[in-house]
């Protein structure tokens, strides 16, 4: 970017009129198409089938014109009745959707600094005067002259244009330097011509040339649309912008960024149906929902952030296995009273539980006790939801309801199973699931938290997991700059955010699951997950160790592994054939 407007303001100097193209150069939209913001009209106000009257209107006006433009009046003149009275919409959607390029902003500063004629050139059926009101109102007013091609019935497109503006500007075509981003009306009629360009592409050919893989996604809906587009101009606007930014921060922006802003919204929805007073966030899950939601819905809900860890409710409610029975007499009696006991095992605690079982059943009540006093002095005693990302055994609820002795309503994104809770879910409950996350592993990673595993809360503090593994730091350390995109992206767009729905997001993070870029995979090379409640047992998040031989010495567990990871192209193949190896000899299985 640095090196374009370096040499943008070198060529600007080299000429007395500087001419700029308005859509796609000046100001921007956060759409793939055009046409998309006919479909957000109607998505918005609820009006079937206006996005194609919308276009078909354009195309009838364009071909019985006699003259080389059309407005937006003999637009509205050949769509039907109903939707008349939508052209004032319209054009207030445009003044509110559209963004300044920050890039263009400061070549059309620098132009005016430096004493140069400034001049809008622009294909346009707009009216001149509510395109002059929107360019002042985002920042580039001062211009010399504006012409337009609705108002003067001549088009870029046809070059005559052109040819009115050397004429009333009385300026020869070498006096003249031309920007835009359209390769014909901005560079090869005005080239023709003699005049001199600056053709600069779209954002979103910017964005796909620095993320390649994006030029296969295929929004199929306003709101996808909406998501490229958004990411396409904050990338442009804000992170280009700023030299302080990395593939993690990108990834916060683009990922988890996107997937908190659409699960707020359901959140919100929700609770407005409700009697709710209090949003309460579970750590470490709600920690970047809670910063999303207070960007999005600022002071409309009371919302906190509660320690609710599942080794805690285990702890509280008995919940003994042998595998976590260490951890969890560490919570009932404490580290020194368990090394009194000289009790170092799983195996040793398990026994001593079961041994002491009412000893330890007081132990619990106590625990119980202590953290009631917790909640209460986060004043939760009132009408209170929690948010949370995935469950199996409520397990956060049920600690909670426990302690305030009442029952609460819960927010999560999936259901792993339907239990006497009340509570709803982002993705629809089913068996089998109709449409799924296919590596939830990644959502867990992207609605997390930069805090170290959580396995009690003492007086009110978190008793953070000391023995952190390397890989669990270097987790920590991506998560900080996740956030920062993440909340940096939502910030941008908080005014112009448009409904996501569950369909949406898992189309968007499934694309990136499913299509992992090399660098993709170089960064995901540490990122492990701690699928326990003792958080020790990491795993890698993106596989990196199955290889052919693997498949073939250990088809079954190569297979389990490849599924619930981020692939490689060569892993996606093995896991394709090991699919179909699982298919033909479950089909056999049941013949015998």
């Amino acid at each position: 970017m640095l090196k374009f407007l370096d040499g943008a303001k070198s060529e600007i100097l080299k000429y007395d009129v500087i001419s700029f193209d308005i859509f796609d150069t000046l100001l921007l939209r956060p759409f793939i198409k055009p046409t998309d913001l006919f479909l957000y009209i109607e998505t918005k106000y609820d009006i079937k089938g206006f996005c194609q009257a919308r276009i078909l209107a354009e195309m009838q006006s364009r071909e019985i014109s006699k003259e080389q433009d059309i407005t937006l009046d003999e637009i509205y003149h050949q769509i039907p009745k109903e939707f008349h009275s939508y052209k004032e919409v319209e054009i207030a959607t445009e003044k509110e959707m559209l963004i300044p390029n920050l890039e263009m902003l400061e070549l059309y500063r620098f132009a005016k600094e430096n004493n140069k004629r400034v001049i809008i050139v622009s294909d346009m059926y707009l009216p001149l005067e509510i395109l002059e009101d929107i360019l002042i109102s985002k920042g580039f007013d001062g211009y010399t002259n504006f012409y337009l091609s609705s108002h003067i019935m001549l088009t870029k497109h046809s070059k005559d244009l052109f040819k009115h503006v050397l004429k009333q500007e009385n300026i020869t075509h070498t006096q003249m330097l031309h920007i835009g981003d359209n390769s014909w009306a901005d560079d090869a009629m005005p080239k023709s011509l003699g005049i001199a360009t600056l053709f600069r592409k779209s954002v979103l050919r910017q964005f796909e040339e620095i993320f390649p893989k994006y030029k296969t996604f295929s929004p199929t809906s306003v709101a996808q649309s909406f998501v490229l587009g958004s990411l396409c101009v904050f990338y442009k606007n804000y992170i280009q912008k700023h030299e302080k930014f990395d593939y993690w921060f990108l990834l916060g922006a683009m990922q988890a960024g996107i997937v908190a802003i659409a699960y707020c919204q359901f959140i919100y929805k929700e609770i407005h149906k409700r009697n709710i007073d209090t949003l309460v966030f579970v750590a470490r899950d709600g920690y970047l929902l809670q910063k999303i939601f207070n960007i999005l819905y600022p002071n409309s809900y009371k919302t906190t952030y509660v320690y609710a860890p599942r080794i805690l409710k285990k702890a509280v409610f008995l919940e003994v296995i042998e595998g976590e029975s260490l951890e969890i007499l560490r919570i009932l009696e404490g580290e020194e009273e368990i090394q009194k006991k000289q009790i170092t095992t799983n195996q040793q605690a398990y026994i001593y539980i079961y041994s002491n079982f009412e000893h330890c059943r007081h132990l619990a009540l106590k625990c119980l006790d202590n953290y009631r006093k917790y909640l209460y002095s986060l004043n939760l005693e009132r009408n209170i939801a929690i948010v949370d990302t995935i469950t199996l055994g409520y397990s956060s609820q049920e600690l909670i309801q426990k302690a305030l002795n009442k029952e609460v309503f819960g927010c999560y994104v999936d259901l792993l199973r339907i239990l006497n809770h009340d509570c709803v879910s982002f993705l629809p409950f089913s068996h089998p699931k109709s449409i799924y996350f296919h590596n939830w592993d990644f959502m867990e990673f992207l609605l997390t938290s930069p805090e170290y595993p959580i396995l009690n809360v003492e007086n009110g503090v978190p008793i953070y997991q000391k023995d952190v593994s390397s890989c669990e730091k270097h987790r920590s350390k991506a998560y900080e700059k996740i956030v920062e995109g993440a909340v940096g992206y939502a910030s941008y767009f908080k005014e112009s955010q448009i409904s996501l729905d569950i369909h949406d997001v898992i189309k968007w993070v499934n694309f990136f699951i499913d299509h992992p870029s090399i660098q993709d995979q170089e960064q995901f090379k540490q990122i492990y997950f701690l699928p326990d409640a003792t958080h020790k047992n990491a795993l890698p998040l993106f596989c990196n160790d199955v290889s052919l031989l693997s498949c073939i010495l250990k088809p079954s567990q190569s297979y389990g592994i490849l599924k619930r990871s981020l692939r490689t192209n060569k892993q996606e193949r093995l896991f394709k054939i090991l699919s179909l190896i699982k298919k033909i000899y479950g089909k056999l299985k049941k013949k015998s």
